[in-house]
């Protein structure tokens, strides 16, 4: 294996570079505060609240996480804290227990390895001096005006107290005060053995083991930040509401002014839009500083300072990235630099604004693409664990997103290589990569019930313009070992693998899960099927990122679990820490019923393996037949969950995914009652799950397709509930035809939304279904104005009808959104383009798209849809077989436009 990766590393490195949006995975879904502590630490520590709204007045968990996933979190929560912990620091050389400061209201607390916790006596009853800024970079979580430094071996934490001065705390629980009351401690220097300190207009060089030297005299009370080099030299940063400037201290104790830049108007407290438009940070030996300029209608500037060079221009990007933060490796040849992007075309007052990253090599030009971190920020985010020397070949980081809970809307995304359509929560600290891994769970080719055989086709895009190597790794079901294959896709190709297992490994019978390892990256999407006569039915399935997994704080739902009667559930559980996973599960049944018989139902999964357990009703608690929602928890490893809930009458199955949570207004793109092709009458239900112990409520909004008439209403649910609305559009709205729908949920009390989804399927002459998941949308599956949303997978042969649904989600539409649609067949050649106009508030399905086009369906085919005016477009496919009427959903997401150069 390790000589696989060495390969593939090599080729990632040997090929152009390209960006793509990144998939991740929250590690919990409270709000969360990460600790003080060096970014390149392996642990880490968050201070998660619930109730989700109220952080600051709520009970809180200090829980320790290790960012290698080699570990399982553990709350370390001192037992006698009686308050919340408002600050937490973690000092951690390489390869030793970490030590841990907690700090509440009214006492400061010292572990180490959170095990034991002993309480500092004489920094009782006292506060920390919060001094605050935008996270611009450097070694440190918070950025350079963080309330907290980190110091040494002796003296792993300096803190600033508001009636005490400045204290070091050793990691024993020993204080010393190194600076008196009215003193702030702003820096430190590369060994963390001295600490700068302003005092007034004093600046100040202070050390646990020493005596104050007064360093450089300020040019007015402020707020600053800095460093120490070796030579006691200091960096210094001066910050009021509109202006930064960076100085230098001198022999005279003088400051030398190196730079700097007025901002125009004040930015907001909270302000999501930092105008940073001159800011420096530490190089990686804290000899001199990182420095970025830019201005409106500027290029963004990167200058680098020393003592022994003077300033240097290390670049200049006409193209104007919007930096705002830098952080060096420590072998002093990289620089991880995080621009801003905030989004266009937005309808509720917070715009969705995320990260972009690039790692740039010293003595190269000005990145030319950013990986996109399309993860809805807010103005306190930042790195909580990175190392920008090893990123690039595929290490994990970490990264908060910020502690103020604001949920994403839908907006704009421009990377070659799209994804994200598998992230199930757009905020908090979560974990990326920028190697790609997908997986799909459950490809088959064996044996079912009712005389069935299952086999699984697979359908990979590689979205760029060279060749591209994708290793494909087969681990059956139950086991650890896998057999490999390898492809070599053409630029832009589709390719189409039938009956994968055959195909590419030979097999005759066997089932598990396909891990897909590109070497930059690649789109792919399954079907997995039975033949029924001259038909078929089955499911599709999305690939998803191993970074979309769950772990042991984070706990997803499918409300859509169990669909009620004459039907059947199983779950896969598929390992993604390598080293195996297990989780709990919990059925929920109508009227709070929830867990109807047993609580204890468990099920684990070996490495990078994949467990699947049948008919889980009994399992679980549920009688049989019984319909409702189910929650999976994990508690060892990180997973991905799979339901595939089956029709007994048909055998057809539909996958589900967990919920997404929704407490800003999501959106299903499609419901309907209406009759269908080839004798086809659909009907979609829809899943209801309330999370909370207490009755909530759900608002529902119904927009007909063909004239945007709204029909609304409310739907009260008690504690645990789980409800299934059959025929939703004709039975609790009252219409008849296609829809699509909105939803709103929010509780003040918990911050838990009620989970929502739905099943949009035909009725057959016995009563049964063949049918397809439509889920809620997410922020990387619907567009504004210049974006593209790809569907991949839409042609499966002549036995099938190729339907594609656009809607415009917008409430304020005044006229009619114009999409442009490009069909592209295998080869990546275009085969059509047509221009539409979507119904304002509106959505329209073109049917039979091959057919009523007058095209021969290609062997693989993918359609991009162009969003030329609109400002929030959903679309996706439903691939119909002729026969059976059965059909799959294909999702869409963003992505597919090149990064200009």
């Amino acid at each position: 294996m390790k000589r696989v990766a060495g390969l593939l590393f090599l080729v990632f490195l040997s090929l152009p570079s390209f960006a793509r949006v990144i998939s991740y995975a929250p590690y919990t879904n409270r709000v969360a505060d990460p600790s003080f502590q060096d970014r390149t630490s392996r642990h880490f520590v968050l201070i998660e609240t619930t109730p989700a709204q109220y952080w600051w007045n709520g009970r809180a968990d200090l829980v320790l996480y290790d960012s290698k996933g080699d570990e399982e979190p553990r709350v370390i929560s001192p037992p006698l804290v009686s308050t919340r912990i408002t600050h937490a620091a973690l000092y951690e050389p390489d390869g030793a227990v970490p030590v841990i400061l907690a700090i509440s209201y009214p006492e400061a607390l010292v572990s180490e390895g959170g095990t034991e916790w002993k309480t500092i006596p004489n920094l009782k009853w006292n506060t920390v001096v919060d001094n605050f800024d935008f996270d611009t970079g450097g070694a440190f979580t918070h950025g350079l005006f963080a309330p907290i430094t980190i110091g040494n071996d002796k003296w792993p934490f300096v803190v600033t107290l508001q009636s005490k001065g400045v204290w070091a705390i050793s990691r024993g629980g020993e204080a010393k005060q190194i600076f008196a009351v009215g003193g702030r401690v702003i820096g430190r220097n590369a060994a963390g053995d001295r600490f700068l300190i302003q005092a007034g207009t004093a600046l100040w060089s202070a050390s646990p083991e020493g005596e104050a030297v007064r360093v450089a005299t300020l040019p007015t009370v402020g707020f600053y930040a800095g460093w120490l080099t070796s030579d006691g030299t200091a960096y210094v940063i001066h910050r009021s509401n509109t202006q930064r400037f960076l100085f230098k201290s001198t022999p005279t104790l003088d400051l030398q002014l190196l730079g700097g830049a007025h901002l125009g108007a004040a930015p907001a407290f909270g302000s999501t839009i930092p105008a940073l438009r001159y800011f420096a940070v530490p190089t990686h030996d804290y000899q001199g500083a990182w420095i970025i300029e830019r201005a409106p209608g500027m290029p963004t500037t990167l200058f680098r300072h020393t003592s022994a060079r003077g300033l240097e221009t290390m670049w200049s990007d006409v193209s104007a990235p919007e930096v705002e933060a830098l952080i060096a490796g420590r072998s002093g040849e990289t620089l991880l630099v995080q621009v801003h992007r905030s989004r266009e075309g937005v309808e509720l007052s917070a715009p969705f604004i995320d990260p972009a990253l690039a790692v740039w090599r010293v003595g190269q030009p000005a990145p030319k693409v950013y990986e996109e971190l399309y993860l809805n920020e807010n103005w306190n985010k930042g790195f909580v664990a990175v190392d920008p020397d090893r990123i690039e070949s595929g290490q994990s980081f970490v990264f908060n997103s910020g502690y103020i809970l604001v949920e994403p809307t839908p907006s704009r995304v421009s990377a070659p290589i799209g994804g994200g359509g598998d992230v199930i929560q757009e905020w908090g600290v979560v974990r990326a990569s920028f190697k790609q891994r997908l997986v799909l769970p459950g490809v088959a080719r064996l044996n079912g019930a009712f005389a069935s055989f299952w086999a699984t086709d697979v359908t990979i895009y590689n979205p760029l313009a060279e060749k591209q190597d994708v290793e494909v790794r087969f681990i059956p079901m139950g086991e650890a070992s896998h057999v490999a294959a390898s492809l070599t896709l053409e630029p832009r190709e589709i390719r189409a693998v039938p009956d994968v297992l055959k195909t590419l490994f030979a097999l005759d019978s066997g089932g598990g899960t396909l891990h897909l390892l590109p070497a930059i990256g690649v789109n792919a999407v399954a079907r997995t099927y039975t033949r029924k006569g001259a038909g078929t039915y089955g499911f599709g399935m999305q690939a998803i990122d191993a970074f979309s997994s769950i772990g042991p704080r984070f706990a997803v739902s499918f409300s859509g679990a169990f669909p009620g009667d004459n039907f059947r559930t199983n779950i896969l559980l598929t390992d993604t820490s390598g080293r195996g996973a297990e989780a709990k599960l919990l059925a929920r049944g109508r009227y709070g019923s929830g867990t109807t018989g047993t609580t204890t139902a468990t099920l684990s999964a070996p490495a990078q393996g994949t467990m699947q357990l049948n008919a889980i009703h009994g399992d679980v608690g549920l009688r049989a037949l019984e319909g409702g929602a189910l929650l999976v928890e994990p508690t060892r490893g990180s997973a991905i969950a799979t339901i595939v809930a089956i029709d007994n009458r048909t055998n057809d199955p539909t996958y589900f995914p967990p919920d997404i949570p929704g407490t800003m207004p999501r959106a299903i793109p499609v419901i309907g009652h209406l009759d269908g092709a080839n004798g086809a009458k659909f009907r979609s239900d829809l899943f209801l799950y309330n999370p909370s112990p207490s009755s909530r409520s759900i608002d529902l909004q119904a927009r007909m397709w063909d004239n945007g008439q709204r029909v609304s209403t409310r739907y009260y649910l008690s504690g645990y509930e789980s409800v299934a609305i059959k025929d939703v559009l004709k039975e609790l709205f009252g219409r008849q035809g296609v829809a699509h729908l909105r939803y709103s949920s929010w509780s003040a009390e918990s911050g838990e939304p009620i989970r929502v989804t739905s099943r949009t399927y035909t009725v057959t002459e016995n009563g049964g279904t063949f049918g397809c998941l439509v889920p809620p949308l997410n922020s990387f599956q619907i567009g504004t104005f210049g974006d593209r949303l790809e569907i991949l997978g839409i042609s499966a042969g002549p036995g099938f009808r190729t339907n594609i649904g656009l809607v415009d989600l917008w409430e304020n539409s005044q006229r009619n959104p114009t999409v442009r649609l490009r069909i592209i067949d295998n080869t990546g050649k275009t085969l059509d383009v047509m221009t539409v106009q979507i119904p304002a508030r509106g959505g329209m399905q073109i049917n039979d798209i091959f057919t009523a086009r007058g095209l021969t369906p290609p062997p693989a085919a993918m359609l991009i849809v162009e969003v030329v005016d609109g400002q929030q477009i959903a679309a996706y496919a439903t691939l119909t077989d002729n026969v059976t009427n059965d059909s799959i959903y294909l999702g869409s997401n963003l992505g597919a436009q090149p990064e200009a150069n």
